[in-house]
């Protein structure tokens, strides 16, 4: 999680949560950090069976308009142990106005994750925070 100030200047971009989406040792899809719990990433957290098919649809897509508000997503993709598994990065956004700042944030972490292999809680935290100061 964001402390109260980096979380505020991710809102004024119009961001009011990302996360990740990866699957874990037996294929299924995890959430490995989210910025901020809303009533969507709540859903993602709860409903295994909503996260698979945000999961699966992830990766033909790259915006979804849910009850609950729009997601943006963008794929990346890590070889550990020799092979390679995708995950998503998400956004939850204000409105369709923050639609191109939230995606340029998504494609700069993209990015990030690719060049370093990193994508737990801690160190995605510690590069938005170094991104959004």
């Amino acid at each position: 999680m964001l402390d109260d100030e980096e979380y505020d200047k991710l809102v004024e971009m119009g961001i009011k949560a990302l996360g990740i989406i990866y699957p874990d040792e037996t294929n299924s899809p995890t959430i490995k950090c989210v910025t901020a719990i809303t009533e969507l990433t709540a859903r993602l957290i709860r409903n295994r069976e909503f996260l698979s098919k945000i999961y699966v649809a992830g990766y033909s897509i790259s915006a979804l308009e849910l009850s609950e508000g729009t997601l943006l997503i963008e794929k990346f993709s890590i070889n550990r142990g020799g092979e390679e598994r995708v995950g998503l990065i998400f956004a939850e956004i204000t409105g369709s106005e923050s639609k191109d700042m939230a995606r340029r944030v998504l494609k700069i972490l993209r990015e990030w994750i690719k060049r370093n292999g990193k994508f737990e809680a801690a160190d995605v935290r510690n590069y938005l925070a170094e991104l959004i100061h």
